[in-house]
């Protein structure tokens, strides 16, 4: 076969091939079609099986929150649509395709072969389909979960945490890595921290977020899960090292993380978590939460802030939103403001307590206060234990038990406890070590308290002097006391039922009772105490003998505001006392202190002492020595100072200062002498006050002083703060050389004042300036120059901060000569007063080495014309080419009464004051042209500028960059008595003030304009101020003409006594709807958040506000005060109305033309909230007016007022307290359909009723009113004559009612009587009534009239007829019943307070003054019945003798004042004796008695006494020789009554006068009828 015919056949052969296998194929479609639909069911059971497996994996990841695979998702959807699709071929294709065709003779060979093509493909493609899910790894996973977000989702956060979140953020942005906050327990920093990332994941500032809590014993792995999980990363190793790796490999990931760790307790390692720190991820960022700040420190946190307890209007926001809003009830608004008070600002307590409050019935309120009240363990509540929890964790997370011992010290002496008294205890119980040093214990007990405040367990006081303690610290910290630590601590206000069981004591080591109520017990038996502490608060408590006599191992022992005439025997026995404090007590014999030989501390500090016993010389180991405030100390016997060889501190401020003197006589050498410090060779501390210089001797030397403060001379005294540890006042009457010692003080002093001190120029010269801080010079003659730089280093007080100059009368510069470099270099205050020769202060030079000054005032300098001026030829180069002086950190200048103040710098070149004539001959002129501040000066940081008094018409030049930048941080600006000035600023510089806070202007004479005019001013914005005050400008007419003027953000407005000031911004657009003058506000002006609002003296005032205002205006309105705007007609139009929905306070006094309150408009009111424009009443319809917050309204002589609107309208004031209506002689205050025509009822007579009163007066008008003031006028006298006023009805919850000027035959006061008989409180005044009380009525039988028996308080004042308050036979017992306080004054023609069988049984306060027809004030009958009476005061009577009368009926009674604490007499010439009868007479309880200018006053009693008034009260006020020579002898008979074995009871009221001031007396508050304890 050749090779052609073998291709054909192969082609042949190929061809026939691929012919007849597709036909063969096709064929077998039609004869297979069974076997092919076959194979697809058994694709499809396969493909429902796998579908159905990945469903069950889909249903675990979705039970565990996983997210499930977009791939996977399709492949379910895509295979679900699949099965549908071929059971729909099964079922319909397969049924046609078995059907026959030809009469069922033949099959049907199409319908077979399509279902055989579509089975064959969808086989084909279900089989790939199944391919694909082999492929799925995992059908879900984890997704990053969002972090933890606060409570009730975004939290609502208060202006406070506010703060510290946008300090976060800034640190952040500003590429800080590590941020920490700290704050007590339960002050809500995990709260803070979630919200923090809530807003950093919402505003994208980082891509992931995730937050652990680590507690205070961390578990590594479970921190590592709590981060992993928020990732979604399962950590399946289990070696820490395994685990932390993978953690890092995913947190490098990211780009940018927020790690948040909580609930820090010590020190955590990141590394060993795995968490990137440090350069290793520049996008991890951490913000950690402790309650240590040392921990915080220890995290290398960047930046740390602390959480503060919330505000006091916080707080009740957060308490108010979880207890509910039903706490706004007036039942249970006062007790829920009380609980929350009690939660001191802890987010945790208040959230715990509102919750368990919520839907609390009121006594579970009351009760649960009153827990809150007492605080004592037994009454704790339930609901404080989570925030005790987390404290007592606190305390147990401490270091070391020295740490915890003094917390619990900080826990007995309670808010802001004094440091040098927590010194004294730790020191007695040898907390630190025995060998250190008073010094070096008190380093130590300051790193303590440090690391105490760094825990939160221990807050800042208002002095460095001092520490305080939140609230819920100081109870958890005597609860843990009491619990684990042995301790026996009553809180304040406490009453001690009994004393703990004897088991208890014998294991008590601590007791603290802190103005407790108890009784002592006459053994104390307590072998273990080693600490007693007692502040007493009953002067009358003594103290058994034998107290102490079983705890023999005290240590501390301190009694505070104890009486001691000698003290108790047992303390004697103390051998083992280290530290022993009286304070605050009045001690006699106290020599039994000589006994306590291993005494180290002895504090009498505040004690009522005359002279130390000699035996207190036996002290050889005391360390530190505290008489301070000793002021009636006048014998420190002589040698005992010099026996403590070992004293290291003693403390004499405002204590003895009788030092004995050369060449005196023998009664003066029993004297302690100044050479007796020299003994003291160990002695660091002393404060002393030697009053004449020249006791001082040459030979004394203090060489180990380290902190001292030395008063020498007669004109200091110990007023005032010391702020540093070294402090010398000095006035010389010698040569400072003929004192080497205090010669030698001054080297190492930083703080000195010096007064008339002889050398002072020689004292400048030699002063050490490393140390000196604050330099004080006043009153001297001598001196010059402060620096002199031509005599001394050029380097003048590198170190000084403050400097003061006052009443220097010839200084005539601050420095002569070139200052060298450094000189004044700290400087950041200085202030300088009554210099007159001064022409200046600072050279260029000298303001260039200033940079740290922060406070710069000069005063009453007559001749200052400049305050910087640029010096001559010697000028540095620089300063001449820049010609500019920048104060960089000046931030508070005030410039008051400079008359020929000029420009604060000048260009005059000269070095003398020889040129002052030419200056004043030139002043006149420049004065026109100069500005005061000028293009040279530049204040960086100024906040606070004050002018007062300056001669100047310009205060800034117009050059926009330097005011820009001296300008741009003023917050207050105060321009008062610069009378030249026409105006304050140019316009363009409200762009300038942005950070204007508070604006002042006053008594600028000829100011016409805030702002000066131009041309054209289209808008100005004062963006931040706050307050704006403008006061006695007389020539003020606008605050600026402008287009529009804008006060955002605009608080508080005060313009007063500016008569010409009408218009606040004076439209350039005559307006048609303007008759007469244009109002005071229109659309030209915007006050958005005004709240109080003052206008005062405005003459020509016609109206107040445009009925077009500002759309945004006046919404915020809280107070209104409007007076002596003479030609006003109304206050509001009635379109104003709408925006006072907020209004609290309403003022209207001394407008003589005012008619109306609202005026009215043509046009309909509108809609408001305020004004409901139907209202049904007899009259028919009327408007009617709410204020819904009003809670004062004074009206006050509005002569020509005829009616609140003048038109039909009733009013409603819901919330309206007090109501003062005076000197409103044409109006009718009240009108109601119950009252005011009682005989017509004619529509026409009522509606003029309505039109003309003030309140249209029914049950809903004034709900809550609580205090009516009224003012007598014909008016009223007419409507309220013999009516019976329904007052529980229309005043239901009235306390007080004054009435004012009621005339003498007026019979309106027993109409009032009628209807207020309920009535608590009744005040009358300026009234011509002869009786108050008349007989008819006061039978106290209802039938017979009315009775008062609910009057609390009487109060009768300028009563010039008033003769009696009732005739003695009206005797209207049922008035006086429950009287507690009765006050009267100015009735001069009253010479009976009552009749002599009246009684004041519940009487507690009589108050008696300017009565001067009082002989006597009452009879001893009526004395008996004041068994309740605890103050007295009776002042200005001329006539009065005695305060109760004599009365000789032969028989000998008792007369006691069981309570009287407080007794004033004053001012009463003939006044012999407080009760001249033979009674015995006893004032048992007087605390505090005051007698002045009573000059023939002999005794308070002139009778036998057996019992005396209560010798420990304070006697205050004895002014006058002849005043205490009187007291003398008012005393001398108690003396030998009371008993001579009490020296004290002989001596002390006789010898201590306590000051002339009179002491207040405190009151204690109460809530919904609880007493807060003080």
């Amino acid at each position: 076969m050749d090779i052609a015919s073998m291709i054909c056949t192969s082609l042949t052969v190929t061809c026939v091939k691929s012919t007849l296998t597709p036909i063969k194929n096709h064929i077998g479609y039609v004869f297979n079609h069974r076997s092919k639909l076959q194979l697809l069911r058994e694709r499809v059971e396969r493909l429902k099986d796998a579908m159905e497996a990945i469903q069950h994996y889909v249903d675990d990841a979705q039970r565990n929150g996983e997210e499930i695979l977009d791939d996977v998702r399709e492949w379910l959807f895509r295979a679900e649509e699949m099965i549908h699709e071929v059971t729909h071929v099964m079922v319909e294709e397969a049924e046609t395709a078995e059907n026959k065709c030809f009469f069922g003779l033949c099959p049907n060979v199409l319908s077979r072969y399509k279902l055989a093509r579509i089975a064959d493909r969808q086989t084909m493609a279900i089989s790939q389909f199944l391919a694909q899910h082999c492929r799925f790894d995992r059908v879900s996973y984890r997704n990053v979960p969002f972090p933890v977000p606060a409570v009730g989702g975004k939290l609502e956060v208060s202006q406070s945490r506010r703060e510290v979140l946008n300090k976060i953020m800034e640190a952040f942005k500003y590429d800080k890595s590590v941020i920490g906050v700290y704050g007590m327990p339960g002050v809500g920093k995990t709260t803070l921290v979630k919200e923090f990332a809530r807003e950093a994941y919402e505003l994208k500032l980082f891509d992931v977020v995730v937050v652990a809590s680590i507690t205070e014993t961390p578990d590594i792995m479970r921190i590592q899960d709590q981060i992993g999980d928020m990732l979604g990363l399962l950590i399946e190793e289990r070696s820490l090292i395994g685990r932390a790796r993978r953690l890092w490999e995913r947190l490098m990931i990211e780009k940018t993380i927020l790690v948040i760790l909580d609930d820090i307790w010590k020190h955590l390692d990141l590394m060993e978590v795995g968490i990137p720190s440090g350069n290793a991820h520049g996008g991890c960022k951490l913000l950690l939460a402790s309650t240590h700040q040392d921990v915080l420190s220890l995290m290398d946190a960047q930046e740390t802030y602390p959480v503060e307890p919330l505000e006091e209007n916080e707080a009740w926001h957060l308490f108010k939103e979880t207890a509910g809003y039903n706490v706004d009830s007036p039942a249970l608004r006062p007790i829920a403001r009380a609980i929350a008070k009690e939660c001191h600002g802890l987010p945790l307590a208040i959230v715990t307590h509102a919750r368990a409050l919520r839907n609390q019935s009121l006594f579970v309120w009351k009760d649960t206060l009153r827990q809150l009240y007492r605080g004592s363990s037994e009454d704790a509540l339930e609901t404080e234990d989570d925030t005790y929890l987390a404290i007592e964790r606190s305390y147990n997370h401490l270091k070391s038990e020295k740490i915890k011992h003094t917390l619990l010290l900080c826990s007995f002496l309670g808010h802001h406890g004094a440091i040098e008294d927590l010194l004294k205890y730790t020191m007695g119980l040898g907390l630190f070590s025995d060998d250190l040093t008073v010094e070096e214990s008190r380093d130590r007990l300051m790193s303590v308290l440090a690391n105490l405040k760094d825990h939160c367990l221990l807050l800042n006081s208002y002095t460095d002097e001092r520490f305080d303690m939140h609230d819920l610290v100081y109870n958890a910290t005597i609860r843990i006391a009491s619990r684990y630590e042995n301790a026996f601590a009553l809180k304040s206000e406490t009453v001690l039922a009994q004393w703990p069981d004897e088991e208890k004591m014998q294991t008590c080591r601590w007791i603290s009772l802190q103005y407790a109520t108890v009784t002592l017990p006459g053994v104390l038996a307590c072998p273990l105490l080693n600490f007693f502490c007692m502040v007493n608060k009953d002067p009358s408590l003594k103290m058994p003998p034998n107290i102490f006599k079983e705890t023999r191992n005290l240590k501390v022992l301190t009694l505070t505001k104890m009486h001691f005439s000698s003290l108790p025997s047992s303390i004697c026995l103390l051998t083992d006392l280290r530290t022993l404090c009286l304070d605050q007590c009045v001690l006699g014999n106290i020599a039994g202190i000589g006994e306590l030989k291993n005494l180290e501390i002895l504090s009498l500090l505040g004690s009522d002492i005359e002279a130390l016993p000699g035996e207190m010389g036996q002290l050889l180991k005391l360390k530190l020595l505290d008489l301070s405030g000793c002021t009636q100390l006048k014998v420190i016997p002589s040698d005992v100072l010099s026996r403590f060889s070992r004293l290291e501190e003693l403390y004499l401020s405002d204590s003895f200062n009788q030092w004995r003197t050369r060449g005196l006589d023998d009664d003066q050498r029993s004297y302690a002498s100044l050479t007796e410090f020299n003994h003291l060779s160990r002695l660091s501390t002393l404060e002393v006050h030697i009053r004449d210089d020249r006791i001082v001797p040459k030979d004394l030397y203090f060489t180990e002083l380290q902190r001292y403060k030395v008063l020498i001379g007669d004109v200091w005294d110990w007023s005032g703060k010391f702020e540093y540890s070294r402090t010398m006042k000095l006035k010389l009457n010698r040569s400072i050389d003929l004192h080497p010692g205090v010669k030698n003080l001054l080297k190492n002093t930083e703080d000195l004042y010096l007064d008339e001190l002889k050398g002072i120029k020689k004292v400048l010269l030699e002063l050490n300036g490393e140390y000196l801080k604050n330099l004080h010079i006043q009153n001297n003659s001598e001196i010059l120059y402060i620096v002199n730089a031509m005599k001394r280093s050029p380097e003048a007080f590198p170190s000084l901060e403050s400097l003061f100059l006052n009443n220097l009368i010839n200084l005539e510069k601050i420095c002569i000569g070139q200052l060298g470099k450094g000189s004044f270099g700290k400087l950041r205050v200085f202030k300088v007063r009554c210099c007159g020769r001064l022409l200046n202060l600072f050279s260029f030079s000298m303001v260039k080495g200033l940079p740290q000054l922060k406070e710069f005032e000069v005063t009453d300098c007559e001749n200052i014309m400049e305050l910087a001026f640029q010096e001559g030829e010697g000028e540095i180069s620089e300063i001449e080419t820049t010609r500019e002086i920048k104060f960089p950190q000046l931030r508070f200048l005030t410039i008051q009464n400079l008359p020929k103040l000029i420009s604060f710098c000048s260009d005059d070149k000269r070095h003398s004051t020889s040129q002052q004539g030419k200056l004043e001959s030139t002043s006149g002129t420049r004065s026109r042209n100069i500005s005061l501040f000028d293009e040279k000066v530049m204040f960086c940081k100024l906040e606070y500028l004050k002018l007062c008094a300056l001669n100047i018409q310009i205060l800034w030049h117009d050059q926009l960059p330097q005011v820009s930048s001296s300008l741009e941080n003023l917050t207050t600006l105060v321009v008062k008595g610069c009378n030249n000035l026409k105006y304050l600023f140019l316009p363009f510089m409200a762009e300038v003030l942005v950070k204007l806070k508070t604006l002042e202007i006053s008594s600028c004479k000829f100011l016409e304009e805030v702002i000066a005019p131009t041309e054209s001013i289209s808008k100005i914005l004062l963006p931040n101020l706050v307050s704006l005050s403008l006061h006695g400008l007389p020539e003020l007419e606008r605050f600026c003409k402008a287009d529009y003027v804008e006060f955002p953000v605009l608080k508080e407005l005060c313009i007063r006594n500016c008569p010409l000031f009408n218009v606040f911004v004076p439209s350039s657009v005559i307006r048609s709807t303007y008759t007469d003058r244009p109002p005071l506000f229109d659309d030209q002006v915007a006050f958005p958040a005004l709240e109080k609002l003052i206008i005062i003296g405005l003459r020509y005032l016609k109206s107040i506000w445009h009925s077009q205002c500002k759309s945004n205006s006046f919404y915020e309105l809280k107070y209104l005060e409007v007076g002596f705007c003479e030609e006003l007609k109304n206050i509001f139009p009635i379109k104003m109305l709408e925006r006072l929905k907020t209004l609290n306070e309403l003022h209207i006094y001394n407008c003589d033309s005012l008619e109306v309150i609202v005026e009215p408009e043509e046009t309909n009111a509108g809609k408001s909230d305020i004004v409901i424009a139907t209202r049904s009443t007899v009259a028919g319809t009327a408007i009617k007016f709410v204020f819904p917050r009003v809670t004062y309204l004074q009206l006050y002589m509005l002569p020509k007022l005829r009616s609140f609107y003048p038109k039909v309208h009733t009013t409603e004031w819901p919330s309206l307290q007090k109501i003062q209506v005076c000197g409103c002689d044409k109006v009718h205050i009240f009108a109601s359909e119950a009252l005011g025509f009682k005989n017509s009822h004619e529509e026409g007579h009522l509606e003029m009723s309505i039109q003309q009163s003030l309140f249209w007066v029914d049950k809903d008008t004034f709900p809550c009113l609580l205090e009516l003031w009224l003012e007598w006028n014909a008016i009223m006298e007419r409507i309220w004559q013999g009516l019976q006023i329904p007052a529980d009805r229309y005043f239901p919850r009235l306390k007080v009612v004054k009435l004012i000027r009621l005339r003498k035959e007026s019979t309106i006061l027993s109409c009032f009587f009628k209807s207020f008989s309920k009535v608590p409180e009744l005040i009358l005044s300026d009234a011509s009534f002869s009786e108050i009380f008349p007989g008819k009525g006061f039978s106290g039988k209802k039938e017979d009239g009315w009775i008062f028996d609910q009057l609390s308080k009487l109060s009768l004042s300028k009563l010039p007829e008033l003769t009696d308050l009732w005739k003695e036979s009206s005797q209207p017992q049922l008035v006086l019943q429950n009287l507690e306080t009765l006050k009267i004054l100015g009735c001069g023609r009253l010479k009976n307070l009552v009749p002599s069988s009246v009684s004041f049984q519940s009487l507690t306060t009589l108050e008696v003054s300017k009565c001067h027809g009082f002989i006597y004030l009452i009879t001893p009958s009526t004395a008996k019945s004041m068994g309740e009476l605890k103050m007295m005061s009776i002042t200005d009577c001329r006539l009065i003798e005695e305060i109760i009368a004599h009365e000789d009926n032969g028989l000998m009674d008792v007369l006691v004042f069981p309570k009287l604490a407080y007794l004033r007499l004053q001012r009463l010439p003939s006044l012999t004796s407080f009760y001249s009868g033979k009674d015995n007479f006893h004032l048992p309880l007087l605390d505090e008695l005051v007698v002045r200018e009573c000059p023939k006053m002999e005794s308070l009693h002139k009778g036998e006494l057996t019992t005396v008034v209560n010798l420990n009260a304070t006697i205050k006020g004895i002014d006058t020789k002849k005043s205490r020579n009187h007291l003398r002898g008012l005393l001398s008979s108690y003396q030998s009554v009371a008993g001579c074995s009490d020296c004290l009871l002989q001596c002390h009221l006789l010898k201590k006068v306590l000051g002339k001031r009179d002491g207040k007396k405190k009151e204690t508050g109460s809530v919904g009828g609880l007493s807060k304890p003080r």
